[in-house]
C-alpha cells in the first residue's frame, strides 16, 4: 500500500458516485435512443466502477493485516472517514493536535524521521 493510494480514497468514493450518477442518466437517455455507442460508454463505465472497486477492498484488505492498531486508526479516522489531522488526532490521542497523527503516519511510510 502506498501512502498515494490512501490519500485518493475520497478521490475514488467520489468517481464511484459520479460513474453511477452517469450511467443512469446514459440508462434513461438509452430507454429514448438506442444504439452501439451509448451501450460501449455503459460497458465502458462498468469496468471503471468495477476496477475502483478492487481499489477499495484493496485498502480495506489492507487495514485489516495491520499489526499496528495505532496505525489502522488514525488511516480509518483520516483517510476512510476524511477526518482533519486535528480531528483525527483527537479521536486517537484524545487531544486536538494536528501533527502527532500525521507524522505517524508519514513515518510508517518512511516519509519522516
Amino acid at each position: 500500500m502506498t501512502l498515494e493510494t490512501l490519500e485518493s480514497y475520497s478521490n475514488i468514493i467520489a468517481n464511484i458516485k459520479s460513474i453511477k450518477a452517469e450511467r443512469q442518466a446514459i440508462r434513461e437517455i438509452e430507454q429514448i435512443q438506442k444504439g452501439p455507442y451509448l451501450s460501449a460508454v455503459l460497458e465502458n463505465l462498468e469496468t471503471a466502477e468495477k476496477d475502483l472497486r478492487q481499489s477499495l477492498k484493496e485498502v480495506e484488505e489492507w487495514i485489516q493485516q495491520l499489526d499496528d492498531p495505532e496505525i489502522e486508526s488514525i488511516v480509518r479516522w483520516h483517510y476512510i472517514i476524511g477526518y482533519s489531522w486535528k480531528d483525527t488526532n483527537t479521536e486517537v490521542y484524545g487531544f486536538p493536535d494536528y501533527h502527532m497523527a500525521r507524522k505517524k503516519i508519514n513515518r510508517y511510510f518512511g516519509r519522516e524521521k
